[in-house]
């Protein structure tokens, strides 16, 4: 009886600490969006500035030649904010691993010590 309370201890151990391991993947999955998020709405808010400026640009059209370099020069300045964060939001969510990677990858590895192995 005394084995197979140990082999139970052993599962349950075991059972924990892959749920812990999920908690901590779900967790950084949680900061990733979070992050994300920001950056989404990082972008809207600068692509709403440059719309905002390149709708000045043409209500201003007609005035002095400086005004419309400087809220041409604005305008680039904010829509290349805003692509460069795309970008870089894009690369972000292309290089993260699947949800729950690394605990995927644990039971894996259980699974492959506890298979029978085949005599040599």
């Amino acid at each position: 009886m005394d084995s197979v309370r140990r082999l139970a201890a052993t599962v349950l151990l075991l059972a924990r600490q892959r749920l812990e391991l999920a908690a901590l993947d779900f967790e950084e999955e949680v900061l990733r969006a979070g992050i994300a998020l920001l950056a989404v709405l990082a972008v809207a808010a600068l692509g709403a500035l440059c719309l905002a400026a390149l709708a000045a640009f043409v209500v201003v059209w007609w005035w002095d030649t400086a005004r419309l370099q400087a809220l041409l020069g604005v305008a680039a300045v904010f829509g290349g904010a805003a692509a460069c964060i795309a970008w870089r939001l894009k690369r972000a969510l292309d290089a993260k691993p699947p949800f729950l990677h690394g605990t995927l990858q644990e039971l894996r590895k259980d699974g492959e010590q506890l298979a029978p192995r085949a005599a040599p």
